[in-house]
């Protein structure tokens, strides 16, 4: 362009520009309407709003074609059973609910949540999509960022009638190239910091490095057709402000994009050899990318994500669920806590053997598309098993349940849950140390600890793991034991899912009949009563290694309650064990001989699915002066919350007494970090639900006082202790942190080790983190 040297474009070029550029403008304004009208876009990450307008203006109907193919979001009144709008759920299973919140949960456990979840987000895609159709869709993300910059550079540029060498072309170049490099890490940054739960520094820089080269294509692409009309066509006389300048834009955006896609997908020698090492040969074209921008350890935006269940689906037909799917639509439902389910993946990936999670893990490396795993989904936050934009590996069809021939070991797939196993080994008159309430996920519950009925006898969970089935960062599926990798089995047990996937837990086995168990519902008087007991029971523990106890101080439709859990591993009527608290007046009482399984089933009964929910966690000395205490901290905090719709907040303490802790050396030691001189120990949980979004923070705001408060005390009073139970903490607490030190860092070290390239801190950002970040979100 050159204002010096005026030119008349042809009438014939303008009316076709114009043209040109009334379909782009139409096309422009049909995905605005359409999301608007049918209120998609609150379905929609927020900064992708503009994504679909931006690229039908210069793609047109190709734009039109995805968006209402692949990446129409869903009108929210085919919803979900989310409770946004801050009413009650008045369902059956809601109003029923008697008992205080849960007493086990962890990484990975399942309860049903009711209803129907059919929501349909941007990056959807059909099980049917062709590889086209994801690439295309891929850098166009990249391209709405850049035609923004392009834009913005160009009238800048008319703007300010800059110029080199006395032409305009040279500084539109340049700073078309540097805004549009701005305005794609904007777009790249919103789109990975949602997804990672980081919005700090370093995740602008994790935007650079992902979309540094999808950006410089797309403007090579635009760049060489502004030489070629400007300088080879019209000798630089088109100006600016005409139709067929814009016009001449509009086709150079479109080999921009096209030069784009060009660069990313070919084949990659080093993941097909990964996946012939597995067994998988892929015929042909790998429709994969060995770009360079996704070879950082970087969290990148979902489309990356749709390439990655693109080919799983091709290797794997049958284990991939995308977005309106009947399949992802019943995962989706069976998380426990509302914040989960309405986590939106990009896909759900369903193994059916560990070598489908070895070829998942891959994958999702090779494309840099973060994911999360999940055994039953009982986690209280979102993030935990579930990820919104990434890919979810959902365990629940690895159900395996055999038991060995001298019926000591019992191999046991990730994907069950604990009533699964005890409803096949209480027949048989054996038993594993498991969870206590019966939707609870194996795979979570066990990594992160496993407070169990039989923990006096044999420890937590992870102390009665004998191997470990895992699949490593490297693709390997490795059976981990003492002897084979003593360090990686250390770790294993306590690291929760910072060193691999594991696909089955082989446990210890012994034998179990008929046991006695069952609760009393106490007035709120006897507190001084129950925590002297607790107390005394924690402190003689070694005389009671068969009994178990849970104390919970709940408040719930308008009235506070003790309800405390018994359990009893031998058939004996009212075991001695808890004499000092059944002397204590109640109001219900339902001890009885029966099954392990018909315990956990009970026990379920007091944690109901479909809620919002809060965990949080303490662990301090053997006290009941303390207890008390926090009790009063507690009837505080919970008289600012109690109007929020249907709460239903519980103080839960347990004993870790000695008999437990000193099983803690078996094979080797497990990574807590308690030693037998720190107990005994009482280890609190603080379990909240309720049903309105709008409630979020001043619940977890009133929860975390009281944590703060409780650890004053306790440290005022020479009670305090560092411990964190894992799978009741909080997503802001740094759990291995409470490992110790030492304990710590040998993780970490261990950590190196088998993944030196991070793939379970970087990829796999939910949960807790040996380095104190976790990802995630409470809300």
């Amino acid at each position: 362009m050159e204002t010096t040297r005026p030119y008349q474009v042809p009438t014939a070029l303008t009316i076709l520009a114009g043209i040109f550029l009334a379909l782009g403008a139409m096309c422009l304004i049909v995905p605005i309407v359409d999301m608007v009208w049918r209120k998609g876009w609150r379905s929609m990450m927020w900064i992708m709003i503009p994504v679909w307008p931006v690229n039908a203006a210069y793609l047109g109907p190709l734009s039109l074609f995805l968006y209402f193919r692949y990446g129409r979001p869903t009108h929210p009144s085919q919803g979900t059973t989310c409770h946004d709008s801050g009413k009650p759920d008045t369902s059956p299973e809601k109003e029923s609910r008697a008992m205080p919140p849960p007493v086990d949960s962890q990484t990975s456990s399942e309860t049903e949540a009711q209803g129907q979840y059919e929501s349909h987000d941007q990056h959807a895609m059909g099980g049917s999509r062709p590889m086209w159709a994801t690439v295309a869709i891929g850098v166009s993300h990249c391209g709405a960022g850049c035609v923004l910059g392009d834009l913005v550079g160009e009238w800048l540029v008319y703007g300010t009638s800059t110029t080199i060498n006395n032409r305009a072309i040279w500084p539109e170049l340049l700073i078309d190239y540097a805004f549009a490099i701005l305005f794609g890490i904007v777009f790249q940054y919103f789109s990975i910091a949602p997804m990672a739960g980081d919005y700090s520094g370093r995740t602008i820089m994790r935007a650079l490095k992902a979309d540094i080269l999808s950006l410089t294509s797309f403007e090579v692409g635009l760049f060489g057709w502004m030489m070629a009309y400007q300088v080879g066509i019209w000798g630089y006389r088109l100006q600016m402000n005409t139709w067929v300048y814009w016009w001449m834009m509009q086709v150079g955006m479109l080999l921009g994009v096209t030069a784009d896609a060009y660069t990313a997908p070919h084949t990659s020698d080093d993941l097909g050899r990964a996946l012939a090492n597995l067994g998988v040969e892929i015929r042909g074209e790998l429709p994969v990318t060995e770009d360079p921008r996704l070879q950082s350890n970087v969290t990148v935006p979902s489309y990356h994500c749709a390439a990655a269940c693109a080919l799983l689906s091709t290797i794997r037909k049958n284990i991939v669920s995308t977005s309106g799917s009947q399949t992802f639509a019943q995962q989706q439902n069976r998380y426990w806590s509302l914040q989960q389910l309405e986590t939106l993946p990009v896909c759900r990936v369903t193994p059916q053997i560990a070598i489908d999670v070895a070829i998942t893990l891959l994958v999702t490396q090779f494309f840099q598309c973060p994911f999360a795993v999940k055994s039953g989904g009982h986690a209280a936050f979102a993030g935990a098993s579930n990820i919104q934009g990434g890919i979810t590996v959902d365990l629940s069809s690895l159900t395996q349940v055999e038991v060995s021939k001298d019926r000591t070991v019992t191999k046991v797939g990730a994907g069950n849950r604990w009533l699964d196993v005890y409803s096949k080994l209480d027949p048989i008159g054996l038993s594993v140390v498991g969870g206590r309430v019966a939707d609870i996920g194996v795979g979570g519950f066990t990594l992160g600890g496993g407070v169990s009925f039989f923990s006096g006898r044999h420890g937590w969970a992870l102390d009665g793991v004998k191997s470990y089935q895992v699949v490593l960062a490297n693709g390997q599926i490795r059976d981990i034991n003492q002897k084979s990798d003593p360090d990686l089995y250390f770790a294993l047990r306590g690291g929760g899912n910072n060193f691999g996937i594991v696909t089955r837990f082989d446990l210890e086995t012994f034998p179990q009949g008929l046991m006695w168990g069952g609760s009393t519902v106490h007035p709120p008087t006897t507190n001084d009563s129950i925590y002297r007991a607790f107390e005394n029971f924690a402190n003689n523990a070694s005389q009671n290694p068969d009994a178990a106890l849970i104390t919970a101080y709940a408040y719930s439709q308008g009235s506070y309650i003790f309800a405390n859990s018994y359990e009893y591993a031998l058939p004996t009527p009212f075991p001695p064990a808890f004499n000092e608290f059944t002397s204590i007046p109640n109001i219900t009482d339902t001890q009885r001989i029966t099954t392990l399984s018909n315990l956990t089933v009970e026990l379920n009964a007091s944690n109901p699915g479909g809620f919002r929910e809060h965990y949080t966690t303490a662990t301090f000395k053997n006290s009941a002066a303390l207890q008390v205490r926090i009790l009063d901290i507690f009837t505080q905090e919970v008289e600012t919350i109690k109007d929020a719709a249907e709460i239903s907040p519980a103080l839960v303490m347990q004993p870790i007494p000695l008999p437990t802790i000193r099983l803690f050396r078996k094979n080797g030691g497990n990574a807590l970090g308690i030693a037998e001189a720190d107990g005994p120990l009482i280890l609190m949980n603080l379990a909240i639900l309720w049903s309105s979004k709008a409630d979020d923070e001043r619940i977890i705001a009133a929860a975390a006082r009281v944590i703060s408060r409780s650890q004053q005390v306790a440290g005022e009073m020479g009670l305090g202790y560092r411990y964190m139970y894992q799978n009741y903490a909080s997503l802001p607490q740094d759990v291995f942190r409470g490992y110790g030190e030492e304990n710590r860092q040998r993780l970490l070290a261990i950590s190196r080790k088998y993944d030196p390239d991070q793939v379970f801190r970087n990829l796999q950002p939910g949960y807790f983190k040996l380095d104190g970040v976790n990802g995630g979100s409470l809300s």
